[in-house]
């Protein structure tokens, strides 16, 4: 943690951004907070900074947790082990080993795609990244953060619930000054109100209990004529076969399995997907032209390491809540701002844009 991201930092709990804070450990070059805590002065809560990593997780999810499920807050924490479960036992992704946001020879074609495709961001958009203050909403392995960075943007900020994804990202982006990471719940955000020039948020809130809090907890932190930019699942216009690879049937079947057995049952299907298609997919893509290609379903994937593939699949089946918004949901969510557009421009979600 840079001495600076203070600056950014509230309590979520009461919002104030009196803070004191607490260095008990720097890094070798002493530069960067690894070890302290930050201390609200308004209601005396303590959050520990833990691997250079402030941990500013509301108190509904920090407090002892009843035996049963149902309480408050149990669907959040469930999904939160499940992303740790994940990151912990893989490590750092085979791809991730690969990327460094200060390396131009590494292969970040992919992420980069990725982040214009999900975003649906002109070269105009790009270019406003340049020295602005800018929030990842829910930044999972820090790589839309790397690309951030390489387009400009003064100071980035990650937000994310998982501990485990959290160590993944800061490895990734280890050489990287203008990036930081908090651990925190979108709902309830540990930063100050209108900070932020440009939000965004790709395929997060619609794993949210209620979305609109989400929504509506992001719109907050903007500053004035600051940029919202959101990518959520929705039915309306997605293509066929990218509802078919959500899985829906099966994730109500898997509902119950511990994470060991919804881990064990996405490397099976991640195995049988790599051999059966993408496999013979990546020997057509050497040989064929790019017109060709771009005509199989999922032909993006052939570049994805068995690691990412194991994820993507996890991703779909392990998050407590999914929801597909309507698009006049989200217009409802977006009450308030100003210039909304929403499009489905990939086919496979709503594409959402506003300004403050």
């Amino acid at each position: 943690m840079h001495l600076r991201l203070l600056d950014f930092l509230a309590c979520p709990d009461c919002r104030s951004e009196k803070l004191d804070l607490l260095v008990e450990k720097n890094d070798d070059t002493g530069m960067e907070i690894e070890q302290g805590s930050i201390t609200c002065c308004s209601c005396n809560r303590i959050f520990s900074i833990i691997s250079g990593i402030p941990r500013m997780l509301p108190k509904s999810l920090t407090s002892l947790a009843p035996q049963k499920d149902e309480f408050p807050g149990a669907g959040v924490l469930q999904t939160m082990r499940g992303y740790d479960f994940h990151h912990q036992r893989q490590g750092r992704y085979q791809s991730q080993r690969e990327l460094a946001p200060d390396n131009h020879d590494a292969d970040l074609a992919l992420t980069r795609r990725y982040f214009r495709k999900y975003l649906n961001l002109s070269n105009l958009q790009l270019e406003e990244l340049k020295t602005r203050i800018v929030l990842d909403a829910g930044c999972g392995p820090g790589r839309y953060m790397a690309m951030a960075h390489e387009y400009g943007a003064a100071e980035i900020i990650g937000l994310d619930l998982s501990s485990g994804v959290l160590l993944t990202a800061k490895s990734l982006l280890r050489n990287a000054d203008n990036c930081h990471l908090v651990q925190g719940d979108i709902t309830c955000p540990p930063f100050r109100e209108g900070i932020f020039d440009i939000i965004y948020s790709i395929g997060v809130l619609h794993h949210l209990q209620f979305p609109e809090n989400g929504f509506c907890s992001l719109k907050l932190l903007l500053s004035k004529h600051g940029q919202l930019w959101i990518w959520v699942y929705g039915l309306e216009g997605m293509s066929l076969v990218y509802q078919l690879s959500h899985l829906v049937w099966l994730r109500r079947r898997t509902k119950e399995w511990t994470l060991e057995d919804k881990f064990h049952l996405c490397k099976i299907m991640a195995m049988v997907l790599y051999v059966l298609y993408l496999y013979p997919l990546f020997w057509i893509k050497k040989l064929a032209s790019a017109k060709f290609i771009s005509c199989f379903p999922y032909y993006e994937w052939t570049s994805l390491s068995y690691e990412d593939i194991i994820y993507t699949f996890f991703d779909r089946l392990q998050p407590q809540y999914t929801h597909y918004l309507a698009k006049d949901q989200i217009m409802q969510y977006l009450s308030g701002l100003k210039q909304i557009s929403i499009s489905n421009a990939g086919k496979n979600g709503w594409i959402a844009k506003a300004r403050k």
